[in-house]
């Protein structure tokens, strides 16, 4: 699966949950930019936006021009991490994700962002509403997001365990609802 970056400082919304240091985030796990091998790209792009800071359609537009790069018929996870968190950057990469999807696979990804940028921004991408709380579903879905994700250590009545966590398919590829789904409540145990 082909994968995007792009600065958290620069792109995700200033409340995210997961970006918050470990003290203010209330038992609520980290981004998966701060983590394992993702935090060593993460501290090379915060070091790039330290030095030569970029605002959120800039970075949108370097991550659109980079998606545009790609080559290989196979899906794409936007923002390993990263988000879009003004409407005007959601337009910008949205275009680029509809083009990578009709040309070459699925591209999808997930948004912290939804409280401050309407699904209709992201134009035809296949957007995520990435909640920690489950009060949050309600009202992701009432920002026109259908496709939800929420963080929770307990099963959700109508929510569909991540199967890749549940052990029942080894890989996202394999499993392929955050690609295809039109609708839905994934749920992804605290990573």
């Amino acid at each position: 699966m082909a994968t995007t970056y792009a600065s958290i400082s620069g792109s995700c919304p200033c409340d995210c949950p997961l970006a918050k240091p470990q003290d203010l985030r209330n038992g609520l796990p980290r981004c998966y930019g701060q983590k394992g091998r993702c935090n060593i790209l993460l501290q090379q792009l915060e070091a790039k936006q330290t030095a030569e800071p970029r605002t959120p359609i800039q970075l949108a537009r370097m991550e659109a021009a980079g998606l545009g790069r790609l080559s290989l018929p196979i899906p794409c996870r936007v923002h390993v991490f990263g988000d879009c968190r003004e409407p005007d950057a959601a337009s910008v990469l949205g275009s680029a994700m509809d083009r990578y999807s009709r040309r070459h696979g699925p591209a999808y990804t997930y948004t912290q962002a939804w409280r401050n940028v309407p699904y209709s921004a992201w134009g035809n991408a296949v957007v995520w509403a990435s909640c920690t709380h489950l009060s949050d579903v309600k009202r992701a879905r009432d920002c026109g997001y259908t496709r939800v994700a929420l963080i929770s250590k307990n099963a959700i009545p109508g929510g569909i365990r991540c199967c890749v966590q549940a052990g029942t398919k080894k890989t996202c590829l394999e499993c392929g609802i955050c690609l295809r789904a039109k609708h839905g409540l994934v749920v992804f145990r605290p990573h």
